[in-house]
């Protein structure tokens, strides 16, 4: 087990003050000239929400003679895929027709050979159930499991600001670590013995050390996976932060995004959060984007701008993952704060983006000027939870 180690130079709620609205100003100087779309755009990739479906081969052809056809059914596949059938037609010898099952992740792939009649009346097999070895990610990593289980993790991307990240204040006791849920380190953190990259069970802060000073650290997503795993007992949770606090939403526009801090080695948050993901995506499916942001952009005055970018953002993210909008975009209302005026805004991502949903932060409270307290960031992280179930209520 890993435990947090001391956080240096602390954060007084005037430094933070400062730090969120600063922030707000310098990336709002460099949006000014941002352009600007207002729906959100089709986006490409596969229309499997885990990352794509394979279609089997076509029949071989063997000399002249008459014509037989090929017919072949397709089994439902060990987790109840759809079958669909290409057949060939050959003038003799041997059809082979392919038939592959789809499911969630899972391809199925059985093969019926046609026997041929001297006089070229074919007679086609048909295929049992299909049986499922290997699955594959949305990423191209395979994972083996019985029945066609999915062994790899279930990946959550985090975006947005500081309530993402986790202003909250740390938990005065120990985290309860579950195995089971891990996250993939944001910054490199020396006091925390953190590589960037690297997996580590799940723990506040989420985020690192980079930005959880004086106490603070804790945020929704800790809850989030800690009420996930809870509900999916069989699944392996992996959360991947991208969070930058007291930014606009436009550093995370594929083109013309705001600059913003990030980790070394990135062009702007946009590639830093779409290559982290690719590399989270060699262990596991990308099953949901989640997002909390909108206090930067209200502050600025931008509000109007924002669902447009918004929209930009996650057809961006969801063609470069090659994510289909089966997965789903989840974003969180601004709590009790001078800024929650902007849920007007929040609350119309559903009319912007394809496959969203709205997680109520009705009943919340915070404990300085923006950031949800330890118990209202644990109401808002199974919130997420609840309302992602609707959407994928099972593994």
């Amino acid at each position: 087990m890993r435990h947090i180690g001391r956080l240096r130079a602390p954060l007084t709620p005037t430094v933070f003050l400062g730090l969120l609205l600063a922030g707000c100003s310098s990336a709002s100087d460099d949006a000014g000239g941002t352009a600007d779309t207002g729906g959100a755009p089709t986006a490409t990739g596969s229309g499997n929400a885990t990352g794509g479906a394979t279609t089997g081969g076509a029949a071989t052809t063997a000399g002249p003679g008459a014509t037989g056809a090929a017919a072949t059914t397709g089994g439902p596949g060990a987790t109840g895929g759809v079958g669909i059938t290409t057949a060939g037609t050959t003038p003799t010898g041997t059809t082979a027709s392919t038939t592959t099952g789809t499911t969630a992740g899972t391809t199925t792939t059985s093969t019926a050979t046609a026997a041929t009649t001297a006089t070229g009346t074919t007679t086609a097999g048909t295929t049992a159930a299909g049986t499922t070895a290997t699955g594959t990610t949305s990423a191209g990593a395979t994972t083996t499991g019985s029945g066609g289980t999915f062994d790899g993790k279930e990946l959550f991307i985090l975006i947005g600001q500081s309530n993402m990240s986790g202003m909250s204040p740390m938990p005065s006791e120990p985290w309860p670590i579950n195995e089971r849920v891990t996250f993939m380190v944001q910054f490199d953190c020396e006091s925390l013995d953190q590589t960037a990259g690297e997996w580590l069970p799940a723990q506040p802060p989420l985020h690192g050390c980079h930005w959880a000073t004086g106490g603070i650290g804790l945020g929704l997503a800790d809850f989030f996976g800690a009420k996930l795993a809870e509900e999916w007992p069989d699944s392996k949770i992996g959360l991947v932060p991208n969070a930058i606090p007291g930014q606009l939403i436009s550093i995370y526009l594929k083109e013309g995004g705001t600059q913003a801090p990030i980790p070394p080695g990135y062009a702007n948050a946009y590639e830093m959060t779409v290559e982290r993901s690719r590399l989270a995506q060699q262990q596991g499916r990308i099953r949901a984007i989640l997002m909390h942001q909108g206090e930067s952009d209200d502050n600025q005055m931008m509000s109007d701008q924002w669902l447009g970018r918004v929209a930009t953002v996650i057809a961006d993210l969801r063609a470069d993952l090659g994510l289909g909008e089966e997965v789903p975009f989840l974003a969180g209302q601004i709590g009790p704060s001078q800024w929650e005026k902007h849920n007007a805004y929040v609350d119309q991502i559903p009319d912007y983006v394809p496959n969203s949903a709205v997680v109520s932060a009705a009943g919340t409270a915070i404990h300085d000027i923006a950031h949800f307290d330890e118990a209202s960031a644990k109401i808002m992280g199974e919130r997420y939870v609840e309302k992602f179930l609707e959407l994928v209520p099972s593994p």
